[in-house]
């Protein structure tokens, strides 16, 4: 077998920018040209794609794009195999194609099942159970109870079949939905479910998480896929939620974990579809005003638990104070200058590797099972004593958040960090892949990192006991809970049996709860964590932030649209990085208006990049703004 021609089908795993020698879409349907590309690592002059699909087949003469040669094949009606080969005759081996069906269906009857309407299908049904104003959704194969008709009632909820569509009435509300569609693999298994229901004109629909694209996404496709988009991050987002709620007095939540779709009126606008993959779905329709619905909804995924009364103050951070002398001299600065501070975060406080150690601390390295005893920590250089610079900062009023990353950086040559990550690796304290070995991180930042696994009850307690000295004897309030985007693949998994894109998206919430819950065990009665990733359950846990962006105008307005959407959402706690957090200095102007922006957000905080502290600082402080 040739190793010239190097061809991956999910290349780097990304879910939105696959690499030029992958294939997309991984998995097509029926009515989808696949592009692939192959990399040569030898001269040749052309390269070629075989296709065999039953028992048909061709061939194509792909196109040079740099490196890499290119090309489509398809639509299949069916499952196919394609190889490269060389005008030189190298050949790759053959890959299995499989493709998607979906399958249109039509409403065939009602019947009541107890407490339910069934909307029975050629494959299935859709299910509907009325609560007062909240009706519990689920599509699923048909029962056999009951003779089917075309109308029926239940909780004072009516449903009737006209034309083909199904309309859901009661006395406040109403609701016209189209057959649900199935999409079928090659052996005839359903994969994923799609229901649809009609748009009025002037309907406007907000939610969907924190969106940085538009507040009312109407005649938009969001998906909901938790991702680190650096910058920019227009459509995509740290903190999606599969739900979302209309000016027309209903809200729509789905209860899965999954990468589901929407498409609100884009491909037609009259029609609003979300796409489930998944064998079935379920969900639910809240119906009411937008307040009532939104207080339903985040009465059913998580309240957000009270927030201390310091955290409302501004908050100060850079990422270039990286020792005591600077932390003080910032702080005295404020003060000195009459602006007020009530909680500063600390990011570059430790070694950079461990990160649950000060950097410059010094120590006797200890098996990688045990936490490294605080009274064996000899402080100094930049941090001489931790401890009593946070006293100095509770005494000035101002609370203290240090920086966290969930995972193992790779980076041996630390004698206690390979020690950890030797031990982590050894008793499956990492999240891995379907094969059982620890998952490396494919994304951009941290690569190659192990993933804690926050799912495991051993992986959790192994990783708090080596941070709990920063709680008990350095006396920290809170921790800025970074990342928790890093889990790309489908054959990613976890402890709690989630795969895939269920193990990315349900991550952010797992690694928030087990951050409030150590810091409720270690005396912190109304926990603070600081988190850019989320998803369903995250809202519980305050507070949040947008994430990275330019200090410019547009990312101001990008970050506003992010933080209403985001509260449309249930996220209660939010703010962003004042001002932008890189690239040249904000202007005065955008700066004050950036900073009456963020007082009105129940986080307001100003942050910055590290400059390599070069001259002029890029700190976001207001005295060098100005």
């Amino acid at each position: 077998m040739s190793h010239v021609l190097i061809h991956d089908p999910e290349g780097d795993h990304n879910p939105y920018e696959p690499v030029s020698w992958a294939r997309s879409p991984l998995r097509p349907t029926t009515s989808q040209r696949v592009r692939l590309g192959v990399r040569v690592v030898e001269p040749v002059g052309g390269v070629e794609v075989e296709w065999r699909a039953g028992v048909a087949a061709g061939s194509r003469s792909l196109d040079l794009e740099g490196d890499v040669w290119v090309g489509e094949i398809g639509p299949f009606k069916g499952s196919a195999r394609y190889r490269f080969v060389s005008d030189v005759g190298h050949e790759s081996r053959w890959f299995e194609l499989d493709v998607l069906r979906w399958e249109q269906t039509s409403f065939a009857g009602l019947r009541v099942s107890g407490e339910s309407l069934e909307a029975l299908c050629e494959v299935g049904a859709l299910r509907l159970t009325p609560h007062g104003d909240v009706v519990d959704w689920e599509v699923l194969p048909a029962s056999e109870e009951g003779v089917p008709g075309q109308a029926g009632e239940s909780g004072g909820w009516r449903a009737e079949i006209r034309e083909g569509t199904l309309w859901l009435t009661s006395d406040a509300a109403s609701l016209n939905l189209m057959p649900p569609e199935w999409c079928f693999d090659d052996h005839g298994d359903p994969v994923a479910v799609s229901l649809s229901w009609t748009l009025a004109p002037d309907e406007r629909i907000f939610g969907t998480g924190e969106r940085f694209d538009r507040l009312d996404q109407r005649g938009r496709m969001p998906d909901v896929r938790v991702y680190e988009q650096y910058k920019q991050q227009r459509s995509r987002t740290y903190f999606p939620v599969p739900w979302l709620f209309s000016t027309r007095g209903y809200g729509l939540s789905i209860d899965s974990l999954r990468r589901v779709s929407f498409d609100l009126g884009s491909s037609e606008s009259h029609l609003a579809t979300v796409t489930i993959p998944d064998r079935g779905a379920r969900g639910r329709w809240y119906l009411g005003s937008p307040e009532r619905v939104l207080e339903a909804y985040v009465s059913d995924v998580g309240r957000p638990s009270p927030l201390p009364l310091w955290a409302y103050g501004p908050w100060m951070s850079g990422n270039e104070w990286d020792r005591d002398q600077r932390i003080r001299e910032v702080v005295n600065k404020s003060l000195g200058e009459g602006v007020p501070a009530t909680v500063i975060v600390i990011e570059a406080w430790s070694d950079e590797t461990t990160f649950y150690l000060f950097n410059d601390t010094e120590h006797d390295p200890v098996a990688g099972a045990e936490p490294v005893p605080a009274a064996a920590m000899r402080h100094g250089g930049r941090w001489p004593d931790p401890r009593a610079l946070v006293d100095w900062l509770h005494d000035q009023g101002i609370r203290v958040l240090l920086w966290q990353i969930p995972v193992l950086k790779d980076a041996p040559g630390h004698p206690q960090h390979d020690a950890d990550l030797a031990h982590a690796e050894a008793a499956g304290l990492c999240v891995t892949t379907t094969d059982g070995v620890a998952y490396r991180n494919r994304a951009w930042w941290f690569p190659q990192a192990r993933v804690i696994d926050f799912t495991n009850p051993e992986a959790r307690r192994w990783w708090f006991e080596k941070r709990a000295y920063l709680l008990d004897e350095v006396g920290v309030d809170g921790f800025k809970t970074d990342g928790g985007e890093h889990l790309w693949g489908e054959d990613v998994v976890t402890a709690a049996g989630e795969v895939g894109d269920e193990a990315a998206n349900a991550y952010p919430t797992h690694y928030l709860r087990a951050y409030h819950q150590f810091l409720g065990e270690h005396g912190r009665e109304r926990p603070v964590t600081f988190s850019r990733a989320g998803f369903v359950g995250a809202t519980a846990y305050p507070a949040h932030w947008a994430g990275d962006e330019d200090s410019t105008w547009e990312a101001f307005r990008a970050s506003l649209t992010a933080g209403l959407s985001a509260g449309l959402s249930g996220v209660a706690f939010w703010g962003w990085d004042l001002a932008g957090f890189s690239g040249p200095l904000p202007s005065a102007e955008l700066y004050k208006r950036a900073t009456a922006m963020a007082a009105f957000c129940p986080i307001m905080q100003y942050h910055s990049e590290h400059n390599q502290h070069r001259q002029p600082l890029s700190d976001r402080t207001p005295w060098n703004v100005a």
